[in-house]
């Protein structure tokens, strides 16, 4: 018995839609067959699969400036705003696609940009002289991720803004910083006995827009033949003071202490200097010391009980001679005691 012909059937439409109830994350396999009007058949099993994804990615952490995991409160650039993400992901589908857009009050200052290489987790969106960021004025970045599903689902996340600060330090501060030559609440020194010790203070760095949160201190030495020795700088916090005991300072140098001050955003002020010290190493010279009136020779006799006179002659070239004591002693029975008479001046030849 031979079989009719199979009954005519429409042509099936291309792509077909086969609604389908599967959690997302399942790897499907779909298998083709095809069947002639004779009952021929061609089957096909998609080997590579298909992934089920009907969530969207997600979006994680997003942050400010370019150091991860660390949310910047300032920024100092017109030119870019720079972000840094973690933790964004699409388990499923992975995120094929990420733009950002730098906002102002909500409103996009500049296009959404596709993110060109994601694998960092850092991008910095380029800003022209059209959109570039203004002092004093706080901005964030909005960033739309897409995943790699049929559906091309999105998640978007707004960071927490920076204000941007363009200037540097007591750049719009009437009064100049200080820089003293000592610890803080002294007078500066001109003068150092110390071969290892500098000791400086100092106030009057501000910021109005983000503060000044840090200090550079560097030592500039300046030897006797005028060579100069710039120490490489020290980063300090906010005590606004600095003490050293590491130096090899030499007899005759000139130290002075620079700093500079660091604002919120990474801007540093122009270095202030401090009037700097002497360093002196050495004990005054004597040029002459004698009893009596002479500069030449001691007196061996005198018929006065109440009255000694001396006759002495002191140099310092270096930090000059900033006292003198004179202290009386008496010797009798061969034994020297000392009187309870002393005498000061300030005159280093009396």
């Amino acid at each position: 018995m031979i079989a009719g012909p199979r009954p005519q059937t429409p042509e099936p439409k291309v792509p077909l839609a086969i609604p389908l109830s599967v959690a997302d994350g399942t790897k499907m396999f779909p298998a083709t067959i095809v069947i002639d009007r004779v009952d021929y058949q061609t089957r096909m099993v998609h080997d590579t699969g298909l992934l089920i994804d009907n969530s969207p990615p997600i979006c994680g952490n997003l942050s400010d400036g370019r150091l991860h995991h660390e949310d910047a409160a300032y920024w100092r650039f017109a030119d870019e705003y720079c972000f840094t993400w973690d933790m964004m992901t699409d388990p499923h589908s992975s995120i094929v696609s990420l733009t950002a857009q730098v906002l102002q009050g909500g409103v996009g200052v500049s296009d959404a940009i596709e993110v060109t290489d994601t694998h960092r987790h850092a991008f910095c969106v380029p800003l022209n002289a059209t959109t570039a960021l203004r002092h004093n004025t706080t901005y964030n970045v909005k960033v739309v991720a897409i995943n790699g599903g049929h559906r091309r689902l999105t998640c978007s996340s707004a960071s927490s803004g920076m204000l941007v600060d363009l200037t540097v330090p007591n750049s719009d501060v009437a009064a100049a910083p200080t820089v003293n030559d000592n610890l803080p609440m002294q007078p500066a020194i001109k003068y150092s006995a110390s071969a290892s010790t500098a000791y400086a203070s100092w106030q009057g760095f501000a910021d109005p827009q983000s503060g000044v949160v840090s200090y550079d201190v560097q030592t500039v030495i300046t030897a006797e033949d005028e060579s100069i020795v710039r120490m490489r700088p020290v980063n300090v916090d906010l005590l606004q003071e600095y003490e050293a005991h590491h130096y090899h300072f030499q007899h005759r140098d000139t130290v002075q202490i620079t700093v500079a001050g660091y604002n919120g955003a990474g801007g540093v002020s122009a270095p202030v200097s401090s009037g700097g010290f002497l360093v002196d190493l050495t004990k005054p010279a004597v040029i002459h010391a004698t009893i009596g009136e002479s500069p030449e020779f001691n007196r061996l006799f005198q018929s006065s009980a109440d009255r000694l006179q001396v006759n002495f002659k002191f140099r310092d070239d270096e930090s000059g001679i900033g006292l003198l004591t004179v202290d009386m002693y008496r010797e009798h029975h061969k034994i020297t005691r000392k009187l309870g008479i002393t005498f000061q001046t300030t005159s280093a030849d009396t």
